[in-house]
């Protein structure tokens, strides 16, 4: 059975969608990008960049310059 090779963009969104899980089960509002660094111990670049994608893709869902709306969709 070939083995699907996860590259680190994807490991990096699906680090990014549990933390974001993880979050809203234990919180009433979505978390922050920085809440996200210190979550995934990514930089913040990175974590801005995956969730830049992860809304293009349409798996969450966030408002540009409003703190704190980061959802899963």
């Amino acid at each position: 059975m070939p083995v699907k090779r996860i590259d680190a963009q994807e490991k990096n969104e699906n680090l990014i969608l549990k933390a974001i899980k993880k979050w809203n089960r234990s919180h009433k509002y979505g978390p922050s990008f920085r809440d996200l660094v210190e979550m995934t111990e990514l930089s913040l670049g990175t974590v801005h960049g995956a969730c830049r994608d992860l809304r293009d893709k349409r798996k969450i869902h966030y408002i540009d310059g409003v703190a704190r709306t980061i959802r899963i969709k």
